[in-house]
């Protein structure tokens, strides 16, 4: 008796001395390599013992919390899709979840699309730095590639399936997000391994994937697949076999990198009783990650690194009852990033504060769609405001030149407030932030003269309609007047264009309940548009309220 009682205070101090937070993640930095840590402490045991693995394991299920990973709910291309639905995906993607059915679901595939042949540019446009003129691109060849429908660059597929019987009680929409809620990414580069200027392509495919995740505010976590099995036995095999973790075990280069393995289920694998099969409370059973473990140790005793439950570098999920395209019922993945990190930029975090602030994930979406990237990026936003837009695409690329213009006054708009907000997170501050009246020539000039008097890259902007502040302050769409504004500063001879050829314009523009989706009222015309060199891109709704709506617009400047 007394032994046992021995037993249970160890147990119990060593418990109280170990970080038993079952979920923790590091990412994989930008260049590739692993950010690794010495760690000394006493919870970081060894794993190079299958048992001590094993013991660590069975503490996680007594004493730890499941994290929840599911939720039910394109610039120039070089890039081809020709995926071949026989070979084995190599990423999922897990979306960030909504407050409200269609809020967010609608603009994931375009935001993910355009951040990713926005990276591609960036990288060609780093690449042209001192190369001459004749070596570059044509320009005209530019506009024509960053043209091309991002549906044709990249596609996505359900990777959840409704095979249980809670899906049958599901309405339409919540068995469509649930089934979307992840998916997989498909896609494939040129062969020959370079772009189609004949510039070889230095950067790797996962690493383009994760420096687009990391820029997107819709996702939430990106994985990479090592392997496929119908046992964990066979998983555990084929992982080993693809040499994916090689570099983790004894002389790899990452050998003392951390690690953790978690196991998740969905759908029709969730069997428990209590166990929910989808929704934010879902949770895998302890007892089925413990055996699964036991099983495939023929792979985790080969690993290494010390186990660490909080901050591990290396994050290994065992997924069971995803869709797979080549019938296998498990998998093995690895968490490699996560998506943008709105909430540092959330409003109640800013000193400036405005009635009706954009909101970080409309923000980071709007920059994605502009394909914002590449050295010295040039970005005006002709009513600004607390600059929620210029704050995300600093975020996005630190290198990008803003410029923000608002009407108000320093009272309700406080700019040096805003500059705080920049400089408080180590973000590259605006060029300038100017007030006056965008629609103004003299305005408009200063914004240009910021920086160097020459034209934007892009201009993404939110305009006050004048709805949701319930004030007069637009008597005409701002839209229109913008579009009106840059064809005058195209067709004019004594002033730079305001926005450069290939350059894209983003805007939101508002749907009320009694317009029935008609906001023609709001967008410029087919003259208008000719005028300004713009064409009409694409249009995507997003529902505010029972009575509001809103569109995100996209034009690009051909000529």
């Amino acid at each position: 008796m007394s032994n046992i009682i021995v037993f249970i205070l160890f147990s119990l101090l060593h418990l109280s001395n170990a970080s038993w937070e079952a979920y923790a993640w590091k990412s994989v930095a930008p260049n590739g390599s692993w950010r690794q840590r010495t760690r000394r402490k006493k919870n970081n045991t060894s794993s190079s013992c299958l048992m001590t693995t094993i013991q660590r394991h069975r503490y996680i299920g007594s004493c730890g919390y499941m994290d929840n990973i599911s939720s039910a709910a394109q610039s120039d291309t070089f890039l081809e899709c020709s995926a071949n639905p026989n070979e084995m995906t190599k990423f999922i993607i897990h979306w960030r979840g909504e407050k409200e059915y269609g809020n967010s679901m609608q603009f994931r595939h375009k935001e993910f699309t355009c951040a990713l042949l926005a990276t591609v540019e960036s990288q060609g446009r780093r690449h042209d730095e001192g190369r001459t003129q004749r070596e570059c691109q044509d320009q005209q060849q530019r506009v024509k590639s960053s043209r091309l429908d991002p549906k044709n660059v990249v596609s996505f597929r359900p990777a959840l399936c409704l095979d249980f019987h809670l899906a049958r009680n599901m309405s339409h929409i919540e068995r469509y997000s649930f089934e979307n809620a992840m998916q997989y990414l498909d896609l494939s580069f040129s062969s020959d391994g370079t772009n189609d200027d004949g510039t070889s392509r230095d950067v790797p495919e996962t690493e383009l994937i994760i420096q687009t995740a990391q820029r997107c505010s819709l996702v939430r976590s990106l994985f990479v697949i090592l392997a496929q099995g119908d046992t964990f036995e066979e998983l555990a095999t084929n992982a080993l076999e693809s040499n994916d973790l090689v570099d983790m075990m004894e002389g790899g280069p990452h050998s003392d990198a951390s690690w953790k393995v978690r196991m998740r289920q969905y759908g029709g694998q969730a069997k428990t009783v209590k166990q929910k099969q989808y929704g934010k409370k879902m949770r895998s059973p302890i007892q089925a990650e413990r055996e699964a473990i036991l099983q495939m140790g023929d792979l985790f005793g080969k690993l290494t690194g010390p186990v660490d439950l909080k901050s591990a570098d290396v994050s290994l999920y065992i997924l069971e009852g995803l869709v797979s395209n080549t019938h296998k019922t498990k998998m093995l993945a690895k968490l490699v990033t996560r998506g943008a990190k709105t909430s540092s930029i959330a409003p109640k975090t800013r000193k400036c504060i405005t009635n009706t602030p954009l909101c970080p994930l409309a923000a980071f979406t709007m920059c994605n769609v502009a394909r914002i990237g590449g050295p010295n990026y040039k970005i005006l936003d002709p009513f600004c405001g607390s600059c929620a837009i210029l704050l995300a695409a600093t975020m996005i690329e630190s290198s990008v030149q803003t410029v923000g213009i608002d009407i108000a006054h320093n009272g309700q708009v406080n700019r040096t407030d805003i500059m705080n907000d920049f400089s408080c997170r180590n973000l590259t501050q605006p060029v300038a932030l100017i007030h006056g009246n965008s629609m103004l020539d003299s305005i408009r000039k200063e914004a240009k003269i910021a920086i160097g008097n020459e034209p934007f890259d892009a201009i993404i902007t939110d305009p006050p309609y004048g709805i949701r502040e319930k004030s007069g302050y637009c008597n005409e769409s701002p839209l229109i007047d913008l579009v009106k504004c840059i064809g005058k500063d195209r067709n004019a001879h004594d002033t730079s264009r305001l926005l450069k050829i290939g350059g894209r314009l983003i805007a939101f523009v508002p749907d009320h309940e009694n317009d029935n989706d008609d906001i023609s009222n709001y967008l410029p015309s087919k003259e208008q548009l000719s005028f300004a060199g713009l064409v009409f891109v694409d249009k995507l709704k997003q529902r505010l309220n029972d009575s509001l709506s809103r569109w995100l617009v996209e034009y690009q400047c051909i000529s």
